[in-house]
């Protein structure tokens, strides 16, 4: 059982990793001509008119991480009449909060767009169609999710890479028609990328009810299974709005105190971090559906051993990735944007370095998810969050450089992190020493060790292609070397070296 459940989490790790190599290859080269073509104002106004909407996105994240676990843990108990009224349960719920949405976004959102956000006067007939694009998307996007729930609960991840390199193939033709366009090109990427998110769900639906039987929608009242659906996602909302505060919250004081050329810089950055974050992200797919079936089924000693062992490897991966772009960030960005925008070079840094701190809690946060008992460890998880953007505030107002933000979202993804460390240990008795010696403080002086080597090397040695080449070079040997050493125990250090004996000896 334990065998066959690595195998699968490789499989579907592969199937994504597929996806995602595609992805970013694509995305690294439409995100310049993208750039190049809007220019760093409207690319500026895209990404903060996009974040007035993502503002109301906290209702969808929450109501979808509650549509995950139920489906999954129907499956994990094998009780196909329950999955079958989770699925009707959870899409009736998704319609009606994109009802919801849509009503908010025309009323309270079109007026905070209109009044509040800081865009040149001859841009706002531009914003403003960016914005209808944006509410039609998110409209089909939050209807169609629990489409999205099913296939990751099934593990049909190669349906997963598939439709996944189908969208990057369909941006990349965006950015063909962008350049041909003799329109608005700020409206025209609007509704271009809108009308691929469309496409895209309503194939991910297709394929759903052509192969899941359980996929039937079905008006029908059970208060008590929507009780206990809303309940789980209430608990989720406060955190998941704290989320939206820390980025999107952030993200509109920047575009006050700064105005749209902060806002592309630091998409820009969040750009980079996504394209990094999707080797983690595709890995943390693939392994959630496990850790929930394994708490369903009891299975503890597994779980506890898989939780251990998915941080290790996501930190790892992660750090892998990072480490080279932390150390030739200018030079990287040189060649992706040809123009370097201010401020994007500090901002890809921080942001990196936050989500180092934040892969080390994301399976011990499914597993707390799993177990149900979420209600205080969410509480204190969006408190900590919130206090992102009144901290935010009170900085930037006495003058602080637009940097500080990211300075306030690193210490408090640190509090965060020990917070998780508590409470899975009491949600599902997980072994938090354990995890501290193993993880937690063999992941510091790992990370720590790599990057002050590669530093020392670097000290020397002039910016150029072949010092960038020298680092990645450094880097893999460097991160293999002190993970080897540091972050693997006695039995994965075997392991490792007798996986390398066969096959190569």
């Amino acid at each position: 059982m334990v065998n066959e459940n690595k195998k699968r989490v490789a499989k579907n790790t592969m199937m994504l990793y597929l996806r995602m190599l595609f992805y970013m290859a694509v995305s690294l080269y439409t995100s310049r001509v993208v750039l190049q073509t809007l220019g760093v104002e409207d690319f500026g106004i895209f990404n903060v008119v996009g974040g007035v909407l993502s503002m109301l996105g906290f209702l969808n994240a929450s109501l979808t991480g509650s549509t995950s676990r139920f489906i999954t843990f129907a499956l994990g108990k094998n009780d196909y009449s329950l999955l079958r009224k989770t699925f009707a349960g959870t899409s009736n719920l998704h319609f009606g909060l994109a009802i919801f949405i849509v009503v908010i976004a025309e009323t309270i959102g079109l007026w905070f767009l209109n009044t509040q956000l800081i865009i040149p006067e001859n841009r706002i007939v531009a914003a403003n169609w960016i914005y209808q694009a944006s509410i039609i998307s998110a409209f089909i996007g939050i209807a169609q999710m629990p489409y999205s729930s099913i296939i990751v609960a099934h593990e049909k991840m190669n349906i997963y890479a598939y439709m996944g390199i189908l969208e990057v193939s369909l941006k990349l033709l965006i950015v063909y028609l962008l350049i041909i366009s003799p329109f608005d090109k700020l409206i025209s990427y609007s509704f271009l990328y809108a009308s691929v998110s469309v496409l895209i769900n309503f194939m991910y639906a297709f394929y759903c009810h052509k192969n899941f039987s359980e996929c039937r929608h079905k008006l029908f009242w059970d208060r008590e299974f929507y009780k206990e659906l809303l309940t789980f996602s209430g608990w989720t909302l406060y955190s998941t709005l704290s989320w939206m505060f820390k980025g999107q919250g952030v993200n509109m004081l920047l575009n006050i105190f700064f105005g749209p050329v902060v806002n592309a810089a630091r998409g820009i950055a969040f750009q980079v971090n996504s394209a990094v974050k999707s080797f983690i992200s595709n890995f943390s797919t693939a392994f959630n559906p496990q850790i929930t079936k394994l708490y369903a089924a009891g299975e503890y000693t597994e779980l506890y051993q898989s939780i251990i062992q998915y941080s290790k490897i996501s930190f790892l991966l992660l750090l892998f990735l990072t480490l080279p772009i932390l150390m030739e960030t200018q030079f990287i960005l040189g060649l992706w944007l040809g123009i370097v925008p201010e401020y994007v070079v500090l901002f890809t840094r921080l942001v990196l370095i936050e989500s180092l701190i934040e892969v080390l809690g994301t399976a011990m946060t499914y597993g707390i998810s799993a177990s149900g008992k979420i209600a205080r460890y969410q509480i204190l998880n969006g408190t900590v969050n919130l206090l992102n953007l009144p901290l935010s505030y009170l900085l930037l107002k006495f003058g602080f450089e637009a940097s500080t933000v990211f300075i306030v979202s690193i210490l408090t993804s640190l509090i965060i992190l020990f917070v998780t460390i508590y409470y899975a240990k009491k949600s599902y008795n997980f072994p938090a020493g354990k995890y501290t010696r193993e993880v937690l403080f063999r992941a510091f002086v790992t990370g720590g060790i790599s990057v002050l080597i590669v530093l020392i090397a670097l000290l020397n040695m002039p910016s150029s292609l072949g010092r960038f080449m020298i680092v990645g070079f450094m880097s893999v040997f460097i991160v293999c070397g002190t993970s080897f050493m540091l972050m693997f125990n006695a039995e994965e250090k075997a392991f490792v070296i007798k996986m390398i004996k066969k096959r190569f000896c």
